[in-house]
């Protein structure tokens, strides 16, 4: 793929001298649709997660406790094989202590 790429379709982008206002509306589009794919994305991941832990949870692999500091529920997995810690993944206070407690 180099100089020889030309001609119609295929992805294939014929460089032009854009106006600033064709730029700066090429950007706005370009973060319009990257929110999109962000939002989407996470959605999925956020679906998935709760997936999991709830058949953990139902496996009595999984372990929730609510942070003192910042109130957030928080769920770990109680698996060997996998190193988990007390830290809350919200406000960063060490949470061993209120998970030790419940």
């Amino acid at each position: 793929m180099g100089r020889g790429m030309r001609g119609g379709g295929g992805g294939v982008r014929v460089a032009r001298n854009l106006t600033k206002q064709q730029l700066g509306d090429s950007i706005v589009a370009l973060e319009n649709l990257m929110q999109r794919f962000i939002g989407a994305v996470s959605s999925d991941f956020e679906q998935l997660h709760t997936l999991i832990m709830a058949v953990l949870n139902e496996l009595n692999l999984a372990e929730q406790w609510t942070c003192e500091k910042c109130e957030e529920t928080i769920w770990k997995p109680n698996l060997k094989s996998i190193e988990t810690s007390d830290i809350c993944p919200s406000c960063g206070e060490d949470a061993s202590a209120s998970s030790e407690e419940e």
